[in-house]
């Protein structure tokens, strides 16, 4: 994966007088984050002097002739995938967006982070680390909070500190479960807490694809998607997971609402109120994110549609005497289903796309066609009994669940996809829409010398490795000196080989919309490092202005038994794949790596490679 940093400079992303915060680092319920700077219109704000304003990109092969535009970096603590059974300290994400506008969907290069004693500090992360405890002071500050405990090379406040001492110190103590697979290579079996993993010594009291391989390189578990539980239910609206990714969970859809509380508490009113695209106009939309508004709000979403968008909204469906209600914000792309001379159509319904539709929804597609396309659609009998699948082979194969629930006493169809997505655009940390944001042509443009100035890179950092210039003492400055880039990751893990699949958001809606890469080898950091990640996540306090918990740990993980509130756990647990992910591992018969080190992995023969010498350096055999 050939990659370009582009126009944004350090300075860009800490100290931007254009973006919502000036500084583009957050510490989120479930992440850390590294935000590109852009502003609240959609614009990037890294021009620079020659007009170029454009995203750091990466080129993924295999299916992708374009570019892909990184959006954001995260950390996360432990990781989310599992490689071999085996579950790495941290996980590091680098989030794109694709620049073909039909594609709207995430690629994400996920990357492990271990803990090894024997490493030196990796400046870098420090440079990291340092960033987001100057978040987290403010945040502090703001609230009337002590200052933490002190980190190595950082800007440490001299307010009144929360403990005695420095710095966490990490002992040998608590373990975390490893997942064994099953020995007929299915489903994950018991887990064990067999691995150990250093625990810190607190200062402060706090408020793998797959089982073993045998012919294909399976060896690493991707985590497949958590159904998010979608249903309809009578009573006190219960928050769902949602395309309106910032909708606060104290709104109540269900009355006593005005459209100043609707912008308030995270709708987009331009979004859902425009002409075309919108969800406001006589015929009603087909789009999921319609959909979602039109359930959630119920027969409150005429009231919207007036009051808001001084429109008026289509009526709802008339009842199929036949096929029950759905839950049509839970279809895959019904736009593309439901399309003229498409699968709602008879004599279209055998094509391939079509036959995954019919195969994925079951004895549902009637309900589909008739309840989420703007004309409802009648599909043939036949038709149906020649393309449906026994919806318990569907259950088996997809992990997919038609289940009913009660609805104000009418029977609702509910899909519980694990394997469905239920969405067309991604929200990305910035709170645009990825197709809301605005590209300048030279995000576009071509680069005739990228593989020259990709290997040139990769020369430069190993040179710098070698001698040592990367590991630069500095006290106080918060590394300055140390080098920027949004890819130093991926020079510091030295492989190009990664596992590959197509799965979904770590987070609530869980959408199936990403496209990942986990990279094979991890990248190892000393064990202090780790621990102010993780202390950072487990002592987050929820900025003052936020409206859910103000000056308040607020932390979407699990506490971490044995660590005194200093880690916790914000992994899901450990999910199934199918088919349907098409994961694959792309290694030495693919292409020659750039990495010496994967040049010199790729001369082992090819069951020592995946079985006896997993990694580029020498791990003893062990994951």
């Amino acid at each position: 994966m050939a990659y370009e940093d582009r126009s944004c400079r350090w300075s860009d992303i800490v100290n931007n007088a254009f973006t919502p915060t000036r500084n583009n680092f957050r510490i989120r319920r479930h992440a850390l984050q590294i935000l590109q700077p852009v502003d609240a219109q959609g614009n990037l704000q890294c021009r620079r002097q020659d007009g170029r304003n454009s995203f750091p990109r990466l080129d993924y092969p295999k299916g992708f002739p374009d570019w892909w535009h990184l959006s954001h970096t995260e950390v996360t603590v432990p990781s989310e995938h599992f490689q071999a059974g085996k579950q790495y300290d941290a996980e590091v994400h680098l989030a794109h967006f694709y620049s073909v506008a039909f594609e709207r969907k995430m690629g994400k290069v996920a990357i492990f982070l271990e803990s090894d004693a024997t490493r030196e500090r990796w400046p870098f992360l420090d440079k990291l680390i340092c960033q987001w405890r100057e978040i987290e002071e403010q945040t502090r500050q703001e609230c009337g909070l002590p200052s933490v405990p002190a980190y190595p090379g950082c800007r440490n406040p001299s307010r009144q500190a929360s403990s005695p001492g420095s710095t966490p110190t990490v002992s040998p103590a608590t373990s975390r479960p490893v997942a064994t697979p099953t020995a007929t290579g299915g489903s994950p079996g018991a887990v064990l807490p067999t691995t150990s993993r250093p625990a810190l010594t607190p200062t402060a009291t706090a408020s793998g694809l797959g089982s073993t391989p045998t012919v294909l390189p399976t060896t690493a578990k991707p985590v497949a998607p958590v159904a998010p539980t979608w249903q309809l239910l009578p009573g006190p609206w219960t928050p769902r997971a949602s395309p309106e990714t910032n909708v606060s969970s104290t709104f109540r859809p269900d009355g006593g609402w005005t459209c100043k509380d609707l912008k308030n508490s995270g709708f987009d009113t331009k979004r859902i109120c425009k002409d075309r695209g919108g969800c406001c106009n006589p015929t009603r939309a087909e789009s999921s994110r319609c959909h979602f508004l039109y359930e959630l709000f119920g027969n409150n979403m005429g009231r919207l549609c007036s009051e808001c968008c001084k429109k008026q909204l289509g009526p709802a469906r008339q009842p199929h005497p036949t096929y029950p209600p759905i839950q049509c914000s839970s279809v895959k792309h019904p736009g593309r289903i439901c399309k003229r001379n498409s699968c709602c159509e008879p004599e279209k319904s055998t094509t391939p796309h079509c036959k995954n539709a019919y195969e994925t929804y079951g004895n549902s597609m009637g309900s589909v066609c008739w309840y989420c396309c703007k004309e409802p659609k009648d599909i043939h009998a036949t038709t149906r009994n020649n393309n449906v699948r026994k919806l318990g082979e569907i259950e088996t194969s997809m992990s997919i669940n038609a289940t009913l629930s009660s609805n104000n006493s009418e029977n609702v169809a509910t899909l519980d996809t694990a394997s469905v997505d239920s969405h067309t655009d991604i929200m990305t940390p910035q709170g645009l829409y990825t197709g809301d944001i605005n590209m300048d042509p030279s995000n576009f443009e071509v680069n005739e010398n990228v593989e020259e100035e990709y290997l040139a890179s990769l020369e430069e950092y190993e040179r710098m490795s070698k001698e040592g210039s990367r590991h630069l003492s500095v006290q106080g400055d918060n590394y300055a000196s140390v080098p920027y880039s949004p890819y130093q990751w991926m020079r510091e893990v030295k492989t190009e080989y990664y596992f590959r699949y197509d799965g979904a958001q770590m987070v609530p809606p869980c959408f199936e919309t990403v496209h990942y890469r986990v990279m094979k080898d991890p990248i190892r950091i000393h064990p202090i490092q780790l621990a102010e990640l993780e202390r950072l996540l487990a002592w987050r306090i929820s900025p003052k202005g936020s409206g859910i918990k103000e000056c308040q740990n607020d932390t979407a993980g699990r506490p971490r038994p044995g660590s005194n509130g200093t880690a916790v756990d914000l992994n899901r647990p450990l999910q199934q794949y199918t088919n349907i992910h098409r994961k694959v591992f792309c290694e030495c018969g693919d292409w020659i790596s750039k990495f010496q080190d994967d040049k010199d992995w790729c001369l082992f023969e090819k069951n020592k490679r995946w079985f006896e010498h997993p990694y580029n350096y020498e791990s003893g055999g062990k994951y």
